[in-house]
């Protein structure tokens, strides 16, 4: 008698004898060369996963870089600058939790530790975007207007008491080459 485990599933296999070539498990007889066909599978899939997950997508639809062309807020606050004028939508996945979302950065980097949770989506015509971290920020969706350009609302949100932060903005964003966007 001897465990296997297969995708998460612990069986009991019992040897029939020292000469079969096959087990059973609760009451079903399956080849030895079925479980180690099995166990590869497993094995190549769960490495696949892994890799597909770390490389960077040539196929994302939108990706590049991104400049505000113009952004009205209300209430309207001079002082705020939430969003950066320049930003790069990645090819790169987000990390975990974030499955189907790609990262996001200002252009130049600013090097700030919550840039890293910025993220956005491709939906359709549509992007997903978000400024922020998992306590607050903005984020809204842009809805592509023209080849390159995307229109659309951001809004300010936040975690917990911050009812009062209602700041909303109609921006409009268009690609730029970038190259460009580092100057």
């Amino acid at each position: 008698m001897f465990l296997v485990e297969i995708a998460g599933v612990t069986s009991l296999l019992h040897k029939q004898s020292a000469k079969a070539s096959q087990f059973h498990v609760i009451g079903c007889i399956i080849p030895k060369m079925a479980i180690s066909r099995t166990v590869a599978l497993v094995f190549l899939c769960w490495s696949l996963t892994g890799y597909c997950q770390t490389r960077p997508s040539a196929q994302v639809p939108f990706a590049g870089c991104y400049q505000i062309v113009s952004q009205v807020w209300h209430p309207m606050n001079e002082d705020m600058v939430p969003i950066p004028s320049r930003f790069e939508l990645g090819r790169e996945l987000a990390p975990p939790p974030h499955s189907g979302f790609y990262e996001m950065r200002s252009v130049p980097a600013s090097g700030h530790p919550s840039e890293k949770l910025w993220m956005w989506q491709p939906e359709g015509n549509q992007l997903w975007i978000s400024w922020g971290t998992d306590l607050g920020g903005f984020h809204g969706t842009l809805k592509q207007s023209a080849s390159g350009e995307f229109v659309g609302k951001v809004k300010e949100y936040c975690n917990s008491r911050c009812e009062w932060k209602k700041s909303v903005a109609k921006i409009t964003i268009r690609q730029t080459d970038c190259s460009a966007a580092t100057r």
